[in-house]
């Protein structure tokens, strides 16, 4: 049987700190840093705020982002994302916003339209 880490959990950012609070009660406290969640870090609170949970993942739809709550309790804290992938990211985020598109699509759909990678499916 998979145990369902997300199932109930819930999320509290500070100044310096991400908080996931699991459905058994534990906290895990990482650090929040540009270092640590960049992509989180340079989020809105709007958009940290839209997340999906799957098993043992959260995912922000709109930052394609992506954190495994086993990551989290083995102490790995950080995105390990480089920081020329940060900054591609961080310019294709800033233009998405400005898009006519931010609330009809997720940041991920539209980055891969853009790419040209993204088709419409019709039943």
């Amino acid at each position: 049987m998979t145990t369902l880490l997300t199932e109930g959990l819930s999320l509290k950012f500070t100044d310096n700190e991400f908080i996931v609070t699991l459905p058994d009660g534990r906290e895990v406290i990482s650090p929040f840093t540009a270092d640590t969640f960049p992509r989180l870090w340079h989020a809105t609170p709007e958009e940290r705020a839209c997340y999906e949970t799957w098993r043992d993942e959260i995912h922000w739809p709109d930052l394609n982002e992506d954190v495994r709550i086993p990551d989290l309790l083995n102490g790995i804290d950080n995105s390990g994302e480089s920081k020329k992938s940060v900054a591609q990211w961080l310019a294709a985020i800033q233009e998405f916003r400005k898009s006519p598109y931010k609330g009809v699509q997720t940041f991920t759909e539209w980055d891969l339209g853009r790419q040209g990678l993204w088709r419409e499916t019709t039943p």
